[in-house]
């Protein structure tokens, strides 16, 4: 399975779509994103900003939400249409670390807290071609 996604049991949804013969283009292309962003750095810059677990339901982790912002940037999704494609997308629910049948998957209103609340996060991710001076998130 591509992605940063542990090491957990698959569905049997899953292991089929495991071994079928042929890579579509939307998870060619996240594979290729899943190997040119700095993950490592932009988790770094992006951490401080990431709520904390506390009073409240548990945050999800920040890896999967900034994987989530970066599909409904690239595809044009609200976060009603980015919730709906993590059901209904098995790609785009590897790209972001998610089991349908073990994981949460985040609604539109985890979503909108999550950026709407973190403008940091937002600027980090969309330096673009930046990503390299990742530091300059943090100004």
């Amino acid at each position: 399975m591509p992605g940063f996604a542990k090491m957990k049991q698959l569905s049997f949804a899953s292991l089929a779509y495991e071994n079928k013969k042929k890579l579509a283009k939307r998870e060619k292309f996240s594979n290729e994103m899943e190997a040119a962003v700095p993950w490592d750095r932009l988790l770094k810059v992006c951490e401080p900003y990431h709520p904390k677990s506390g009073k409240g339901r548990k945050p999800m982790p920040l890896e999967t939400m900034l994987h989530i912002y970066l599909l409904q940037q690239w595809y044009g999704l609200s976060n009603l249409a980015a919730e709906e494609s993590l059901y209904d997308i098995e790609s785009m629910r590897r790209f972001a670390g998610l089991e349908l049948g073990d994981d949460a998957i985040p609604d539109k209103t985890t979503l909108l807290l999550m950026f709407s609340g973190l403008p940091h996060i937002v600027c980090c991710v969309n330096y673009g071609s930046r990503w390299a001076n990742t530091t300059a998130c943090t100004n």
